[in-house]
C-alpha cells in the first residue's frame, strides 16, 4: 500500500477496503498499521508491526513492514508490506494424520503474555487468536519459545494430557506444538498392545509426515523473511540517520551495543567493528551527560518510547549537537536514532547572534528590497529617526531626505554601489519630529546566489556632535579661545578684504590698535585667572563699542585691534576711539575686586596711512606706543611725527648698507657649558653673534639693525660674511689647538629661502676644513614653519653636508609639532623668555619642564638661553637641560679675546 503524509491510503495492490480510508479515522484509527505508520513518519525508519487486528473485519489478523519515502530528507508518505495472519494459518488448520484431538498451535511473546494461534477444531478450519499469561502457558510451548525443541507427555492449555513435539522458529521468533490428546494417541494400547504399538508407529509416521510438510511451508516463509530483512538492512545501511541497537545487560544498568549503520560511525567517528559487544557508555563515553543514557533506562523500565532533543554531546571523538529517539523493541532491544544537527545548531547560533547584533548595535540599520522598499529597521534607526517599521514599511528611504544632501552625493552614491557594491558619505535627513541632522551612512548591496541583488542595507550614525566639534575647531582656528573674539589669523584676512572693498568703493577705514595699560600689574599681582577675566570683559565692552559691521580681534596678551568699516570721513574713527577710552576706562568688578585699567589707542587711515594690510598695522602701532609715550589713556592717530621715526629707520637702512659695503661688522662669540660644567674650563661650543661697530654710533644693538636688514635683504650678505668668519676663527682655534668642539651661526629666513644656501654651506664647510659635527646652524621656529616642506628639504641637505641643526628660540611662535618632529634637527634651544622668569612664574617652569620632556622624547638636546642666575641654572640641571648659555657662564666677546684665555688656560 502507498500512504501519502496525511495517512490517505492512495494505492493498494489488491484493491482492498483499506484504499482511500484514512488512517486518522475510526476503525483504523488504533490499527497496527496506523501505530506503524505514526512511527515511520515520526522517527523516519523502517518499521515492523505485530499482527494484530486489522480492518473492520472480525478476527482479520495482519502485521506490516512500513518504510518512509522522503524527498530532500523530509517524509512526504510511505509503504506499507502487509502479511496476512492467513499466510501461516494453513499450517495451524491442517490437521492431517493428527487424529481428532490432534492440531498445531503456534505461539508468540509480547510482553509477559503469549499469544496464541489455533485452530477452532474440530468443527471449523478458520484458526484464532487467544492470549494467556506466562504461568498460565502451557509447559510446551514454554519451552518451544525458551529456544528448545523435544517431544513428550504434557499438559496443554486446556489443562489435557497430550503427547505433544515442540519447536522453536528462530526466522520469526515463535514457538510451534504438534499435539493430540493421550488418550487418542494411546488408545490401541487399551486393546491390542499390537495395535497400540502400530497406532503409535502410525502416529509417528503421521507427525514426521506433518513436520516434514510444516518444515516445507515454513523454510518456504522463511526464505521470505530473509528476503525482507535484506531489504531491511539495506534500508537500515542506507538511512542519513545514525542508528544504533543495544541489548540491556542483565541487572539491566547497562546496554552492550548489537549493531550500528554506516551513519551512526560516520557522527560518531568510530568503526563499527570497535563497537560491536562494547557497553554503552564505554563505547560513547558522553551519553552520560548528554541525558541519552538517563533516557535508556527509562524508556527500557517503561516501555514509552522517548526523545532527547538538542544534546550536546562530547567525547575524544566527536563533539556535537544530536537529537536522539530511543525506542524499545518487542524483544527489549534498545534501538538508538540520532541526528547530527551540529551544523543546524550552528547556523541558528549564527542567526540568533546576527539577529542580536541588529537589535543591540548602536547604529541605525535600515534593510530593503531589491526594489529599495524598506522590510527591516532594528531600534536604533528607531531611536534615531522616530519612525518604526509599521510606519515605513514598504515605503522608499527617499522619505528621511531632507532636501540638503546635494544630488552629486546620491548620483555618486548609486554609480559606488553599482560599480563595488558599497557606498559610504555624509547625507543630511530628517527625522520624523522634522529636525535635520548630519549622519555618516554605510550601504552595501547583497547579492543572491545567481548574482541578482536581493537587499540593501545600510548604517546611519548621527554625527551631529561631530560636526559641532569641527564647527568649535573651524571656531577656535578663527577665534580666540579666550575672548572669542577674532584672533590674528581671521583679522589679517578680514582686514585685506576690508581694504579690498574700501579701495573698490573709494571709502575710507581705520585701524585702531589698542593696548591695555598696567594690565601686567593686575596679572601678576592678581593672577592669570583674574587677569583672563578682566581681558574677557573688554572683549565685551569692545563689542558693543562699535557696529556688527566692523572687526574686533585680539592679537594676544592685553592687545586688542578694531577696524572700522566703511567710513566717510577720517575723523568718524575720533568719535568712537573716544568711546572706547571712556568705556574701557571705567571700573570692572571681577571676583569682588574693583578693578581699573586703561587703553592706550593708535588709529591709522586707509588710505593716508596706508594701502594695504599690513601698513596699516604697522603704522596703528607704532601710533599706540606713541599714545603710550604721550602718557597712556589717550589716542593718538599716525601723524608726521611718527613719520619723522620712519624717516630715521631710512636712516639706518642707508648707513646699514655702507657698514655692508665696509664691513664695518665683528663677531663676538657666547660660549655654552655642558650642564654642570665649570664656566671656568674650555666650552664645547660658541655662538657667532654679529655686532655693527658704527663709526660715530659705536657698538649698535643687534635689535636695532637685524630687523631692517631682514626687512631690506641685506641680511643675506651679513648672514654669509658671519657664515664664513665663523669657520674660518673656529679653523684658526683648530690649527692652534685650543677649539672647542663646535661653532654656532645662526641661519635667518632669507638665506633659508635662497636656493643656493646648501652649495654655499658646502664651499665654507671645504674652505675651512670644518669636520662633521663641527658646525651648527641655528634658525628660528618661526622661520622654520613659514614654509614647512620647504624648510624640511633644505635641512636635510645640509644635515647630508655633517652640519648640526638647532632650533632656536623654541616656544616663542607657533611651532606644529608634526612637522617638528620631521625636522632634521639634534638640538632645541629653549628661549631666554621662559628661562628669565623660572623662578617665579610656575607657567614658565611648567613650559621649560615640558620643553626638555618634549626635546628628551625626539632624541634631542636642549641649550637654555639667558641664564643669569645659579637658581635658574640649578633648575634647569636638576630637569636634565643639556647646555647652558648666558651671563652666569660667560658674555659674548671678540675671538681675540677667548683665545687669549684659552691659551692661557692651556
Amino acid at each position: 500500500m502507498l500512504i501519502d503524509v496525511d495517512g490517505n491510503v492512495v494505492f493498494s495492490l489488491h484493491d482492498g477496503p483499506e484504499l482511500g480510508v484514512n488512517l486518522f479515522d475510526a476503525p483504523y484509527r488504533n490499527s497496527g498499521l496506523a501505530v506503524g505508520f505514526r512511527q515511520v513518519m515520526t522517527f523516519l525508519h523502517v518499521d515492523l508491526t505485530r499482527f494484530t487486528p486489522h480492518g473492520t473485519v472480525p478476527g482479520d489478523m495482519a502485521a506490516f513492514a512500513i518504510a518512509p519515502i522522503l524527498r530532500n530528507g523530509r517524509a512526504i508518505g510511505a509503504l506499507a508490506l502487509q502479511v496476512n495472519l492467513s499466510t501461516l494459518m494453513h499450517v495451524v488448520a491442517d490437521r492431517s494424520g493428527l487424529g481428532q484431538s490432534g492440531e498445531t498451535v503456534l505461539g508468540f511473546e509480547e510482553g509477559e503474555e503469549i499469544h496464541y494461534i489455533v485452530s477452532q477444531a474440530p468443527h471449523y478450519t478458520t484458526p484464532v487468536f487467544m492470549r494467556a499469561s506466562e504461568a498460565g502457558a502451557s509447559a510446551p510451548m514454554r519451552r518451544a519459545l525458551a529456544g528448545k525443541q523435544g517431544g513428550g507427555v504434557a499438559l496443554d492449555l486446556r489443562g489435557v494430557e497430550v503427547a505433544a513435539s515442540w519447536h522453536f522458529l528462530p526466522a520469526l521468533g515463535w514457538g510451534m506444538v504438534v499435539k493430540t490428546d493421550t488418550w487418542e494417541a494411546f488408545a490401541p494400547l487399551h486393546n491390542r498392545q499390537r495395535i497400540t504399538m502400530l497406532a503409535f508407529l502410525g502416529f509417528l509416521l503421521l507427525s514426521s509426515a506433518a513436520a516434514l510438510i510444516v518444515g516445507r511451508r515454513f523454510v518456504r516463509s522463511e526464505a521470505i523473511i530473509a528476503d525482507q530483512e535484506a531489504r531491511y538492512r539495506a534500508m537500515f545501511d542506507n538511512m542519513n540517520d545514525g542508528v544504533a541497537l543495544y541489548r540491556p545487560t542483565a541487572d539491566g544498568q547497562e546496554f552492550q551495543i548489537l549493531d550500528v549503520n554506516p551513519a551512526a560511525e560516520r557522527i560518531v567517528g568510530q568503526a563499527r567493528g570497535e563497537l560491536l559487544g562494547k557497553r554503552s557508555r564505554d563505547a560513547f563515553p558522553g551519553l552520560q551527560d548528554a541525558g541519552i543514557f538517563d533516557a535508556f533506562l527509562r524508556v527500557s523500565r517503561s516501555g514509552r518510547n522517548e526523545s532527547v532533543s538538542l544534546a550536546t554531546y562530547h567525547d575524544t571523538h566527536a563533539r556535537l549537537w544530536v537529537e536522539n529517539d530511543v525506542i524499545r523493541l518487542p524483544g527489549g532491544e534498545i534501538l538508538s536514532v540520532f541526528q547530527d544537527i551540529t551544523a543546524r545548531k550552528q547556523a541558528e547560533e549564527a542567526l540568533l547572534l546576527y539577529a542580536r547584533i541588529f537589535e543591540h548595535s548602536g547604529e541605525a540599520i535600515m534593510v530593503t528590497d531589491h526594489d529599495n522598499r524598506i522590510v527591516a529597521i532594528n531600534p536604533a534607526f528607531t531611536r534615531q529617526t522616530g519612525y518604526r517599521l509599521e510606519d515605513i514599511a514598504g515605503q522608499d528611504p527617499r522619505i528621511l531626505a531632507s532636501g540638503r544632501t546635494p544630488r552629486e552625493t546620491y548620483h555618486a552614491l548609486w554609480q559606488a554601489l553599482g560599480e563595488s557594491g558599497y557606498w559610504q558619505g555624509e547625507m543630511w535627513d530628517q527625522n520624523r519630529a522634522g529636525h535635520i541632522y548630519p549622519k555618516w551612512a554605510a550601504i552595501s548591496v547583497i547579492r543572491d546566489p545567481d548574482g541578482q541583488i536581493s537587499n540593501y542595507i545600510a548604517s546611519f550614525t548621527d554625527i551631529s556632535e561631530r560636526k559641532a566639534a569641527e564647527q568649535r575647531i573651524e571656531h577656535l582656528a578663527h577665534h580666540d579661545s579666550l575672548t572669542g573674539l577674532f584672533n590674528r589669523y581671521n583679522l589679517e584676512i578680514r582686514l585685506a578684504q576690508s581694504v579690498l572693498a574700501a579701495r573698490r568703493e573709494h571709502i575710507r577705514l581705520a585701524v585702531m590698535f589698542i593696548d591695555l595699560d598696567r594690565f601686567k600689574i593686575i596679572n601678576d599681582t592678581l593672577g592669570h585667572h583674574t587677569g583672563d577675566l578682566l581681558l574677557v570683559e573688554v572683549a565685551a565692552r569692545l563689542r558693543q563699542c562699535v557696529r556688527e559691521s566692523d572687526i574686533v580681534a585680539r592679537l594676544g596678551g592685553d592687545e586688542f585691534v578694531v577696524v572700522l568699516t566703511r567710513l566717510l570721513d577720517a575723523g568718524d574713527a575720533s568719535a568712537v576711539a573716544a568711546k572706547i577710552l571712556e568705556t574701557l576706562g571705567t571700573p570692572y568688578e571681577i571676583n569682588g575686586d574693583r578693578l581699573h585699567t586703561s587703553p592706550s589707542i593708535g588709529i591709522s587711515v586707509y588710505p593716508e596711512d596706508g594701502d594695504d594690510a599690513g601698513t596699516l598695522m604697522r603704522n596703528a602701532d607704532a601710533a599706540m606706543y606713541h599714545a603710550k609715550e604721550q602718557g597712556r589713556n589717550n589716542l593718538q592717530y599716525f601723524t608726521s611725527a611718527l613719520n619723522a621715526a620712519a624717516a630715521e629707520r631710512l636712516t639706518l637702512e642707508r648707513e646699514l648698507r655702507i657698514a655692508v659695503e665696509e664691513r664695518q661688522f665683528e663677531l663676538h662669540y657666547q660660549p655654552q657649558y655642558a650642564a654642570g660644567a665649570d664656566p671656568r674650563e674650555r666650552p664645547c661650543g660658541v655662538e657667532a653673534l654679529v655686532r655693527w661697530r658704527h663709526p660715530q654710533k659705536g657698538l649698535v644693538p643687534p635689535v636695532r639693525f637685524i630687523p631692517v636688514a631682514e626687512e631690506t635683504g641685506l641680511i643675506g650678505v651679513i648672514g654669509d660674511w658671519v657664515l664664513d668668519c665663523a669657520c674660518r676663527d673656529f679653523a684658526a682655534w683648530k690649527a692652534a689647538g685650543i677649539a672647542p668642539r663646535r661653532v654656532a651661526v645662526n641661519l635667518s629666513a632669507h638665506q633659508l629661502r635662497n636656493p643656493a644656501l646648501v652649495d654655499n654651506v658646502g664651499a665654507v664647510l671645504a674652505r675651512h676644513g670644518l669636520r662633521q659635527g663641527e658646525l651648527e646652524l641655528e634658525i628660528t621656529e618661526s622661520v622654520a614653519m613659514s614654509d614647512p616642506a620647504g624648510a624640511i628639504e633644505k635641512l636635510q641637505a645640509l644635515r647630508a653636508l655633517g652640519v648640526d641643526l638647532a632650533i632656536d628660540d623654541f616656544g616663542t611662535g607657533y611651532s606644529s609639532l608634526v612637522y617638528l618632529k620631521r625636522l632634521p634637527i639634534q638640538v632645541l634651544k629653549l628661549d631666554r623668555e621662559f628661562v628669565r622668569d623660572i623662578e617665579s612664574d610656575a607657567n614658565d617652569a611648567a613650559i621649560s619642564v615640558a620643553t626638555l620632556t618634549l626635546a628628551h622624547s625626539l632624541g634631542l638636546q636642549v641649550v637654555a638661553e639667558g641664564v643669569e642666575t645659579e637658581a635658574q641654572r640649578d633648575f634647569l640641571v636638576s630637569h636634565g637641560c643639556d647646555m647652558l648659555q648666558g651671563y652666569l657662564l660667560g658674555r659674548p666677546e671678540p675671538a681675540a679675546v677667548l683665545e687669549q684665555r684659552w691659551r692661557a688656560q692651556d
